[in-house]
């Protein structure tokens, strides 16, 4: 307890003199994100918007180094998991000041709603600044691009924007920014996923009326994500040296080789039930909460028709994962995981690394260093939030051979494709994406484990 008072006491510092606290740190960093999504709102003239989003992106990194630097706080003494929270919330913090304020296209970060079958409308541009944004809307739909509903055109994206800057009012703009902030998925806005990087939407509306379905559905979500987390606290408590004697009890000659190997699984395996649980509680209790809001914004007595909120819509919230087996490493990570940082990778890695290389060693090669640029920076954003306990070989540098591994499996599969003009499918797909995830995941248990 005395160590919680003294962390908050030293939260409460003020700005100028004396060390940054974490209260004051993480509201700053909170306070500048705010500031950023609201100069990507289309009210604000382009050059404007750009040049103070510039001018306030250096100041967001020096707070977000803060937040990552947790030397001076005093997490490691008062909680390991508070520290492993706030460094990784630096990081992703420090990613989306970056893809904010460096933002030369703000139309991404448009709401353009959702199509028939409940997914994101798709944007489509004939202005390809980017390699890998998507295709033109000739080449998707040459016939029917303006009766698709499932698609957002140049000149549609123009009109929306243009019908933003002309029509929302001050409590609206600040009303759209916070949804973005707290959309890191992007679902709704025009940088979303794919539809199949997602799992399908629900197929049930909620109807203020008839709430059971849905409440139904959710609780049953909200169930097997505090299972999944409540296993996963269970396991990570199991420790190596735990499950190292465990190992030696059972059997006693078990070669050094294997108890090794083995001993980190329990963690491991933890870790994982904890990344699948936590972002799927969080869907949860975000769902709720802005279920509740909405509800209460438009059924309180009192409450001005500017402050009242739109109807609450369950296709805001589609699953975090896609829960079926994936047929290639590829897959595994575009289609079957969250994709919580998926804009941040492809706008500050893969997309500029092949913009800038692509004249130099060619297309395939360019996007070849994106997608290995992609994977550093994602083993940078779990870097400082993995415990350390030891200075071996695979306590520093287990981790970043990990994401390695996984860019240098996507470039063999694209490769094989390109040979022999067949994906990696089927059920042989399926046995290499397991044993490839079985073998690369050692390094990641033996990286994240504390021994």
């Amino acid at each position: 307890m005395t160590g919680l008072q003294s962390l908050f006491a030293e939260g409460n510092v003020p700005l100028l003199g004396g060390p940054r606290g974490p209260i004051e740190c993480g509201t700053m960093v909170v306070g500048i994100l705010s500031l950023l999504a609201l100069l990507l709102h289309p009210v604000f003239p382009a050059r404007l918007s750009r040049f103070a989003r510039l001018a306030i992106t250096p100041l967001g990194l020096y707070y977000c180094s803060l937040i990552i630097r947790l030397g001076g706080f005093g997490f490691r003494q008062t909680s390991v998991v508070l520290e492993q929270m706030a460094a990784f919330f630096g990081r992703f913090a420090a990613l989306r000041v970056l893809e904010w304020g460096l933002a030369s296209d703000t139309r991404p970060y448009t709401w353009v709603g959702f199509d028939t079958e409940g997914y994101t409308r798709m944007f489509v541009t004939t202005e390809e600044k980017f390699p890998g944004v998507p295709k033109a809307a000739e080449e998707l739909a040459p016939k029917s691009t303006k009766e698709n509903s499932s698609l957002v055109t140049k000149e549609g994206m123009e009109e929306i924007r243009a019908q933003m800057a002309a029509n929302d009012s001050p409590v609206s703009i600040v009303l759209s920014r916070v949804h973005l902030m707290i959309s890191p998925r992007g679902i709704g806005y025009a940088f979303a996923p794919p539809p199949r990087s997602l799992a399908p939407p629900p197929h049930l509306s909620f109807d203020s009326k008839r709430r059971g379905p849905f409440i139904a559905s959710s609780l049953l979500s909200l169930f097997l994500a505090l299972a999944s987390v409540s296993v996963g606290i269970a396991l990570t408590r199991w420790t190596p040296k735990m499950f190292e004697a465990d190992l030696l009890r059972w059997y006693p000659n078990i070669p050094s080789l294997v108890l090794d190997y083995f001993a980190v699984w329990p963690v491991g395996v933890g870790a994982f039930f904890l990344v699948v649980g936590l972002p799927n509680l969080s869907l949860q209790v975000a769902a709720y909460s802005d279920l509740a809001l909405r509800e209460a914004s438009r059924r309180l007595p009192g409450i001005p028709k500017s402050l009242r909120l739109a109807p609450f819509d369950p296709r805001e919230y589609p699953p975090m994962y896609q829960l079926r087996l994936p047929t290639s490493v590829s897959q595994a990570w575009s289609e079957c995981w969250h994709q919580l940082v998926a804009r941040p990778f492809r706008a500050l890695a893969l997309n500029p690394v092949i913009w800038v290389m692509k004249p130099v060693v060619g297309r395939d090669f360019a996007r070849v260093m994106g997608v290995f640029a992609s994977f550093a920076l994602s083993a940078w954003l779990h870097e400082d939030y993995i415990p350390r306990t030891d200075a071996t070989f695979w306590a520093l540098y287990g981790s970043w051979i990990y994401f390695a591994l996984q860019a240098a499996a996507i470039i063999a599969e694209q490769m094989f494709t390109k040979w022999t003009g067949r994906k990696v499918r089927g059920w042989a797909g399926a046995l290499w994406t397991v044993l490839f995830s079985i073998l690369s995941g050692a390094l990641r248990l033996r990286a994240a484990s504390v021994l």
